[in-house]
């Protein structure tokens, strides 16, 4: 299993966004069986960068559907987990 800041490397080293853009992961609970733990967001991208962030999502999905988030400091408010490169 991939820790949530492998998976968010491998999305930004894949998607390649444009410099001082930020992808973040947050964490996410499933709601159903086959449910992934997390979810991806980014800034405004350029077509191709976006074309390869959603490609690498769709991948992603497949593959790494439950992340290991227990290395990513919990909130003190109790949000959800959440890192961004």
């Amino acid at each position: 299993m991939k820790s949530a800041n492998e998976l968010l490397t491998e999305l930004v080293r894949h998607a390649q966004p444009p410099s001082g853009w930020a992808i973040t992961l947050t964490e996410s609970e499933p709601k159903i069986s086959g449910d992934a733990n997390w979810i991806a967001g980014a800034g405004v991208m350029d077509p191709a960068a976006l074309d390869r962030y959603c490609r690498k999502i769709v991948d992603l999905r497949k593959s790494d559907m439950l992340i290991d988030w227990s290395a990513v400091p919990g909130n003190p408010n109790g949000e959800r987990k959440r890192i961004e490169k």
